[in-house]
C-alpha cells in the first residue's frame, strides 16, 4: 500500500510539475476547442511518457486525447 501511495504521489507531482511548466498546455496546442474541452483533465505530455517508460505496444494512444478520432 505504501508503493503505491509513493507512485500515486510521483505521478501527482510529475502531473503539477508538467502542467505549472506550461508542457501540458503546449501538447494541446492545434488541439481543437470541443477536443480540448472534453480531454481538459488529461495530462497528455504525462501519459505519452508513462507509455514510452512502460513500452506500451501504442504510444500513439495518447494522441486520442488531442486529436480525437480520425474517420
Amino acid at each position: 500500500m505504501q508503493q503505491r501511495e509513493e507512485m500515486i504521489s510521483q505521478l501527482e507531482l510529475a502531473d503539477e510539475e508538467l502542467r505549472s511548466s506550461g508542457k501540458s498546455a503546449h501538447w494541446f496546442q492545434g488541439c481543437d476547442e470541443t477536443t480540448k474541452k472534453v480531454a481538459e483533465g488529461v495530462n497528455g505530455h504525462l501519459l505519452k511518457e508513462l507509455l514510452i517508460a512502460s513500452k506500451y505496444c501504442d504510444v500513439a494512444a495518447a494522441d486520442l486525447f488531442r486529436n480525437g478520432m480520425t474517420t
